[in-house]
């Protein structure tokens, strides 16, 4: 089996400069690479309102992806870090 058959399609995205609210808007119906874990750390490191945080404060800079035509045991084993599943790339 390979990642397209397993993958989330009609993702959404957001950019660096969206705040942590409006990007935890966008989490109540979708998953993100900010991760609903990135969202509560951030705002306690930062200490303000997430309406004042961007996403940039939460995202990672270093993502680690998979394709779409690789077979899903790859896929498992690029989740280094125990995020769940990679992004997928066409």
């Amino acid at each position: 089996m390979k990642v397209k058959n397993v993958m989330t399609r009609g993702v959404m995205t957001c950019t660096a400069t969206n705040t942590l609210s409006q990007v935890a808007a966008l989490m109540a119906e979708l998953e993100g690479v900010v991760t609903d874990r990135d969202i509560p750390l951030t705002a306690y490191r930062e200490d303000q309102p997430l309406s004042a945080i961007s996403a940039k404060a939460a995202m990672s800079s270093e993502v680690i992806v998979c394709y779409v035509d690789d077979p899903i045991s790859l896929a498992e084993k690029t989740d280094v870090r125990g995020a769940g599943s990679p992004p997928a790339r066409a």
